[in-house]
């Protein structure tokens, strides 16, 4: 029995991830909790949209998860693991984040003029991620370089549980905000705990039938669940109950999600060329939806008035047009494909 099957269906969650952050970005009517979840209150294109957004919630923590497991997986605390570990960081997360982030600053500047060029500005741009939404590369490199001190919390299962409720409480008040690689350590924490034997008790569970039959059902009630986040709240508006929702999900979802690797696995998803782009997807799908948002509002509004159609079709041209100029990247320019993608082959 393989133990390490989850590694062999890294390339098609990953897909399935960066399609989801796709979806969630690429809404094109205010999907913000109305005060109501009866979805009447939404229709349908609001409330298609909405659903997508919200269950495309999953894909941060899944990611979180996913990079803690395989950074724990070959890591044990020495020094010369520490550095070699970090060394391959900023070659995967550090390097393409700065080029990724100063391509999204001369865009800024592209459309906003020059002459709001400075170093501080550009400075500032990189440290917050203001034109590129790639705060989750900046947090999981934080949470790499914290390495030693999740490696002694992991070590004993009581500091672990302690410094576990202890963030959660803290969430839950409102003092760690979203964008904070603290907010994210509780589902870090998970993924750094993962071992293969568990895995390998999962893959065996899961040939039962009442056992996989559950875990579907768990995936039911998650999905119900996503509809009800109150999404669209600002920070101040959050009450301790939506704190309190949110994380749950976000800290629930490796234990639903889990599953649905063994079955992609079992029944041998096909990894397609298509599906090996999805960190460059991440990475540049916000600029190229904003460009396609600009395209359909300006010419094709008049012949498509349909807001899901443009919805999909969004998603579908964005997903699209990234591979495309991934593929024509490593085809005629392989040195600076093999940089931009994090030295992912």
């Amino acid at each position: 029995m393989r133990k390490n099957y989850l590694l062999e269906v890294l390339t098609p969650i990953n897909f399935l991830l960066s399609l989801l952050i796709v979806f969630h970005h690429a809404f094109t009517v205010n999907i913000n909790y109305c005060g109501s979840f009866w979805p009447q209150a939404y229709g349908w294109t609001i409330g298609i949209q909405r659903m997508m957004y919200n269950l495309s919630e999953c894909a941060v923590p899944m990611f979180y998860f996913l990079s803690a497991y395989l950074f724990y997986r070959t890591y044990d605390g020495t020094w010369n693991t520490y550095k070699e570990k970090i060394t391959r960081r900023c070659y995967s997360l550090l390097i393409p984040y700065l080029i990724f982030c100063t391509f999204g600053y001369i865009k800024h500047l592209a459309v906003t003029g020059l002459s709001g060029w400075s170093i501080i500005g550009y400075l500032h741009s990189l440290l917050i991620c203001d034109t590129m939404p790639l705060w989750f590369i900046r947090e999981l490199m934080v949470l790499s370089l914290l390495a030693p001190v999740f490696w002694k919390i992991i070590k004993n299962k009581y500091i672990t549980a302690v410094v576990f409720i202890s963030l959660i409480v803290l969430i839950v008040l409102g003092y760690i905000p979203y964008r904070n690689f603290l907010y994210w350590t509780p589902v870090y924490l998970m993924g750094a705990m993962l071992t293969n034997d568990y895995l390998c008790k999962l893959y065996t569970a899961m040939y039962n039938k009442r056992y996989a039959i559950v875990s579907l059902l768990l995936l039911v009630v998650y999905v119900i669940w996503a509809w009800f986040l109150p999404n669209g709240l600002n920070r101040e508006e959050m009450g301790y109950a939506d704190n309190l929702i949110y994380i749950l999900f976000r800290i629930v979802t490796p234990v639903i999600l889990l599953p649905l690797a063994w079955y992609i696995y079992r029944y041998q998803m096909r990894e397609r060329s298509y599906m090996k782009y999805s960190f460059f997807v991440y990475c540049m799908h916000f600029p190229v939806i904003s460009f396609l948002g600009l395209i359909f509002d300006r010419f094709l509004g008049v012949y498509l008035n349909n807001e899901l159609v443009k919805y999909l079709l969004i998603v579908l041209l964005t997903y699209t047009i990234c591979v495309l100029i991934a593929m024509a990247l490593q085809r005629f320019t392989p040195s600076i494909w093999y940089v931009l993608n994090g030295h992912r082959r």
